[in-house]
């Protein structure tokens, strides 16, 4: 997967205010580099952004899913309440490191030495902690 043209960070879920697709959305403008691929359903009301930088592949099976993972550098999971999202094992399965918010049981299963934990809403946090793990990705 070339690295010389940016991250491309994933986002496996409902698209929405639980899931923190705002918050995924938000790092198109705190990383000028980056690309953002959402999969999953929209839900009622959320408007999809019209960004150059941004598209959303709809709803897919599992199967459908695991080769989107590949084509990816890393998952952006900033979902605000998780036990722990089947996302993040299949991203880790496949070998892609994972952003994610700090919450239910996702400490346990990211290792902040391949991916990064996040509290908060803050786009500038959540840029921080992709921009780490993309260092650590390029070297």
């Amino acid at each position: 997967l070339p690295l010389e043209e940016g991250p491309k960070l994933l986002f496996v879920g409902r698209l929405g205010p639980a899931k923190g697709f705002d918050v995924a959305v938000e790092l198109l403008d705190a990383l000028p580099q980056a690309r953002l691929t959402a999969v999953g359903p929209r839900e009622p009301g959320v408007r999809l952004p019209d960004h150059p930088r941004f598209r959303w592949l709809g709803v897919r099976s599992h199967s459908e899913v695991a080769p989107v993972y590949r084509e990816h550098h890393l998952l952006v999971h900033p979902s605000r309440a998780e036990g722990l999202g089947n996302v993040l094992v299949e991203s880790l399965l496949v070998g892609r490191p994972v952003v994610a918010r700090s919450v239910g049981g996702i400490p346990e299963v990211v290792d902040p030495k391949v991916g990064a934990l996040v509290t908060g809403d803050d786009p500038a946090a959540w840029a921080q902690a992709v921009e780490a793990v993309w260092r650590r990705l390029v070297r």
